[in-house]
């Protein structure tokens, strides 16, 4: 149907939800089986953190997955509901930190190893690039990110450069580092032309194909992007799944049986950091958060009885 000039499906309806304040919130959350015993507590997560978003790790205590009615399993409290919060939170806090480090280390190796070959000015080669990725787009996207038309804008790095050099019109790869984003480097590596430049960066992170790391990178991008705009990961079914490396051995290779875990993605951050940033040791830092919160099924994320003696957590 259309009304006015707009497209209506068939199924969608008027939303009619009303707005409930804290206290409406509570009894809501009390009617369908959570204790509260704190209702400060309460209020003070519904204040700072929202309703909404603390629903999300509602639905793990829930009767069923789907439960329409959002019934809570018998015996949950406000505060089981908090702990996993905050232990997500921390989760993301410490994967995080670990992919930043992976990032900057992508951000050198590509370009000491492109620019070793062809120059400072590599990217702006596009036979370099394969056919179908957009050269231009990308261009343009430098463009935007050094304030190219407004000669720098007010990062002092580009203002030097424009004001310095005349060409090549745009800063030097190793200067874009600083501002393209983890994904925008994931999608470069992806769109190199030549094998050979693109095996001798997995070489640098001791990858056996440069195929593996472009599904690592993938999938480590994806779990940045997670982590950074809050993402519930705990528990999340992850559909990007890295390649399992051929070379590894068998005992090893059984880590990728559990796919689509955040376990899986945080093996794959900590093997690539062993070469980028070796005295970065993830496994101690989940470990101690694991001893904090033992009521949290740490199984349900993959993460097994010893799973730091995996070679890959050593």
């Amino acid at each position: 149907a259309q009304i006015g000039g707009v497209v209506l499906f068939m199924s969608q309806q008027n939303f009619q939800k009303p707005s409930l304040n804290h206290q409406q919130h509570i009894e809501l959350l009390k009617n369908r089986g959570l204790i509260i015993a704190d209702n400060a507590l309460a209020k003070h997560y519904l204040e700072y953190v929202g309703y909404y978003r603390l629903s999300g790790f509602f639905r793990s205590f829930y009767t069923q997955a789907n439960n329409p009615n959002h019934n809570f399993k018998t015996n949950t409290a406000f505060v089981d509901t908090v702990n996993l919060y905050e232990f997500d939170t921390e989760l993301r806090s410490i994967l995080l930190s670990g992919i930043e480090r992976l990032e900057v280390a992508v951000r050198a190796v590509i370009n000491n190893v492109m620019a070793e070959k062809y120059g400072s000015h590599w990217y702006l080669e596009q036979k370099l690039f394969i056919k179908e990725f957009n050269h231009q787009r990308f261009l343009r996207l430098i463009e935007k990110e050094t304030q190219y038309h407004d000669k720098g804008g007010n990062n002092p790095i580009f203002q030097s450069y424009y004001k310095k050099y005349y060409t090549p019109e745009l800063p030097a790869c190793w200067m874009l580092g600083e501002i393209l984003s983890f994904g925008a480097l994931s999608k470069v590596f992806f769109n190199l032309r030549h094998g050979v430049d693109k095996l001798a960066i997995a070489k640098k992170f001791n990858m056996p194909h440069y195929k593996v790391l472009q599904s690592w990178l993938h999938a480590s991008c994806f779990t940045r992007n997670l982590c950074a705009h809050h993402a519930m990961i705990c528990f999340k079914n992850f559909h990007i799944t890295p390649i399992k490396p051929v070379n590894w051995a068998s005992n090893e290779q059984k880590i990728f049986d559990k796919q689509h875990t955040v376990f899986l993605q945080a093996t794959i951050v900590q093997f690539l950091l062993k070469s980028a940033s070796p005295n970065t040791k993830l496994a101690p830092l989940f470990t101690k958060l694991f001893n904090q919160y033992p009521s949290i099924s740490i199984a349900k994320m993959g993460f097994d009885a010893g799973w730091e003696n995996h070679e890959v957590w050593q």
